[in-house]
């Protein structure tokens, strides 16, 4: 009986450590500021690939708000959404994440031959001549945990305190008499 609540309790703990993750957290520096991100994403159904479908946080003191794919204004290389995890060369492909930051301007956050760079530019941006190209470093990107998982690794963790608060419980010892 022991074994098998030891068992289960192991199975809950180890259950979230196992779901893909769809919460990530981004963060990197650009030339104004150190940035991070809460990024949502759901599995295309290509291994380790993920379309951010939502995002919070600030980029430079700005609010930035996650554009749909395809519409950061570039002439080259529209934002795609796509980011790959774990990141085998990179997180990012070069059509890259896009938002609106507050009503003055866009950033996409996309890869380069590897390395991690930006285009800003105004609202009113129709071609990557009017974008500003910023190498970002430090990005790293890590996956959050959601909080069902959390309360389910909770969860496993209480039930392993209780199994061995009740083994180290003293019991009393039983004394035969032959007789």
């Amino acid at each position: 009986m022991r074994l098998r609540s030891l068992v289960l309790a192991f199975a809950l703990c180890s259950i979230c450590l196992i779901a893909p993750a769809e919460t990530f957290t981004l963060s990197f520096t650009d030339d104004l500021s150190s940035n991070a991100l809460l990024l949502l994403a759901s599995p295309t159904g290509t291994s380790g690939q993920f379309l951010v479908t939502g995002a919070s946080g600030t980029i430079d003191g700005l609010t930035a708000t996650l554009l749909a794919p395809g519409t950061f204004p570039s002439d080259d290389s529209p934002n795609d959404n796509m980011l790959y995890f774990p990141g085998t060369p990179s997180y990012l492909d070069l059509n890259g994440i896009g938002f609106e930051l507050g009503t003055t301007a866009y950033y996409n956050i996309y890869s380069f031959l590897d390395t991690y760079n930006a285009a800003r530019g105004s609202t009113v941006t129709t071609s990557d001549a009017d974008a500003t190209f910023i190498g970002l470093s430090n990005l790293s990107l890590a996956p959050a945990p959601e909080p069902p998982a959390v309360l389910l690794l909770a969860t496993g963790l209480a039930a392993l305190g209780l199994l061995s608060q009740n083994r180290l419980r003293v019991r009393p010892s039983t004394v035969r008499r032959r007789g």
